[in-house]
């Protein structure tokens, strides 16, 4: 059983590793040292983990490299845990059939490919130490930012390249015909996860409601790295200004209330005013989806926010107001200059 396995990495890695039902685990955190170290890990028996006291967090991948081991060694270890398939064989060749696609598990060390310290990044008010944490690279080759795209368990399944300039297009690049030779058939499939869902998933499935810190949702991977380190450590990208089922299926596992802030351009982020009256913007769509599954805000930006305005661009303080001062869809029909019609939901002049 994959419990079992995770039991024997964990006894093997870490301290006082103990049952704590279900087939989960509780074991002593060697990132930090307090009379609270020797009981505050918990480990799913999927092989996530949460600190409870010093908060690190991430899928049995982070766990291996945080501990100090190589690539190479990371990849043995979860080799021998034989992790599930992304989905059931049954599902998969329905997906393949139907859609002609799939995606694949790349291995860990095509990352080495990739391992410079992304400058840019740096000059922009990033910290070495989130650059790090998430295996942000640099490709030389094609000069774009390199960011790992993972499964709710850590899994490496893309990587996506963001151009060094802005004024490079595409802006965005997704690594696929790099890694034919290392998986045979291999096809990104970015959209179908959430980046950075791996690193909260197990920190939000053993909180209790009142100790579970905002869920944000942005488009773009330096929004998400951003907010996570200015305050809002469960942030989680959408790599994109839509929903896909998918990412849907995966968010609502993970408990809201949720807060959505994508981009603040016309047709994206609630923007007044707002050039199109017609039709609702991505983010009242992407909440109204949400709000099935729980409590769903819109994260509104300061005003006077120039088109374009990103969370990136907001300061901790703006960033803050922007996810305190969100609004329900019934709140967001009570603003002035917007009006809903009770049928379509649809904003118009009042």
């Amino acid at each position: 059983m994959l419990s079992d396995k995770i039991r024997r990495l964990a006894e093997r890695y870490l301290r006082n590793v103990r049952p704590s039902g279900e087939g989960n685990l509780r074991a002593e955190c060697p990132f930090h040292k307090s009379k609270s170290a020797s009981r505050s890990l918990y480990v799913t028996k999927e092989g996530s983990w949460t600190c409870f006291s010093c908060h690190a967090g991430g899928s049995v991948y982070h766990l291996l490299y945080k501990l100090g081991l190589s690539g190479e060694r990371v990849q043995q270890e979860i080799g021998e845990l034989r992790l599930p398939p992304p989905l059931p064989e049954l599902a998969q060749r329905k997906l393949e059939g139907k859609q002609g696609w799939e995606w694949h598990v790349l291995p860990e060390y095509v990352l080495g490919a990739y391992n410079q310290c992304p400058l840019k990044m740096l000059d922009l008010g990033f910290s070495e130490d989130i650059l790090q944490e998430m295996f942000i690279g640099y490709d030389a080759s094609r000069d774009r930012i390199t960011f790992p795209i993972r499964d709710y368990l850590g899994r490496l399944v893309g990587i996506s390249g963001r151009a060094y300039d802005d004024w490079v297009e595409p802006r965005y690049y997704v690594y696929e015909k790099e890694f034919h030779d290392i998986v045979p058939g291999y096809t990104g499939a970015n959209r179908k996860h959430l980046y950075a869902f791996d690193r909260i998933y197990a920190a939000r499935f053993f909180a209790d409601e009142g100790a579970r810190p905002p869920l944000v949702i942005v488009e773009g991977y330096k929004g998400c790295l951003w907010c996570i380190e200015h305050g809002f450590p469960h942030t989680v990208a959408l790599q994109g200004s839509t929903l896909t089922k998918q990412q849907e299926r995966l968010i609502t596992r993970l408990r809201g209330p949720y807060y959505v802030l994508l981009d603040h351009e016309p047709g994206k982020g609630v923007y007044f005013p707002d050039p199109d009256k017609n039709r609702r913007c991505s983010a009242i769509r992407i909440a109204q989806r949400l709000s099935r599954s729980g409590r769903a805000y819109v994260c509104l930006y300061p005003d006077g926010s120039p088109e374009g305005t990103s969370p990136d661009d907001l300061d901790t303080t703006h960033l803050s107001a922007a996810v305190t001062n969100a609004k329900t869809i019934g709140q967001l029909a009570t603003l002035p200059g917007v009006a809903w019609t009770r049928r379509s939901r649809r904003r118009s002049t009042p």
